[in-house]
């Protein structure tokens, strides 16, 4: 399992994510660009699963890059109006300017919620130390319970398949998501994207 003793975090503020220069190629496979989309929206999931995400805070995410240079297109915004609807629906790809705004907008929320990502990795941790099962805890509890319940569902409404998420994978989402809510934190997910193009892989369920 990661450990968050291994990753570097600065202190976030609420402003914009700088451009995101790093080059992704443009001809990536469709298979690669489901990995990229099936991995965004699973911290979206994560996210979601964690905070409660309500409807007004996501929208004030998307207000704040309205003017942006990687704003969200309207097909953008159409898909994640309500990021608790990727569940219940089937969703179209997202291309790589939209894929960039969303970088930005998941960035952006991560910030506003980065006290409950450093708790939540924090009890990971010491229930890990322990030897205790961290979803024994009622936060982390809570989360997974309702994180499963909502990635079954998205995985039953995708057109490509996407692996079962499995208790590792639930809780380093949530180790993701801290690493991603410093102020370069939109830097750090494009980054993961390039390896995410060339190497991530999900199977059937």
């Amino acid at each position: 399992m990661l450990s968050v003793n291994t990753m570097v975090f600065s202190d976030s503020s609420l402003s914009l994510p700088a451009a995101l220069p790093l080059p992704l190629g443009k001809r990536l496979t469709p298979s690669q660009l489901t990995s990229i989309n099936a991995h965004l929206d699973r911290l979206l999931l994560a996210l979601y699963a964690l905070t409660g995400l309500d409807e007004a805070a996501w929208q004030k995410a998307l207000q704040q890059f309205a003017l942006w240079e990687f704003a969200p297109t309207v097909k953008a915004m159409g898909r994640f109006e309500h990021p608790q609807l990727l569940q219940a629906t089937s969703v179209k790809q997202l291309d790589l300017e939209d894929i960039r705004a969303l970088v930005a907008v998941i960035s952006y929320l991560t910030q506003q919620y980065q006290e409950l990502l450093r708790r939540s990795v924090t009890l990971i941790e010491q229930t890990t130390e322990q030897g205790k099962d961290p979803f024994q805890t009622v936060l982390l509890g809570e989360y997974g319970e309702k994180l499963r319940h909502l990635d079954q569902f998205y995985r039953v409404k995708q057109s490509q398949s996407v692996a079962t998420l499995t208790d590792d994978r639930a809780l380093s989402l949530l180790m993701e998501l801290l690493f991603y809510s410093s102020q370069n934190g939109a830097r750090r997910l494009w980054g993961v994207l390039l390896v995410t193009a060339q190497t991530l892989v999900y199977e059937a369920g």
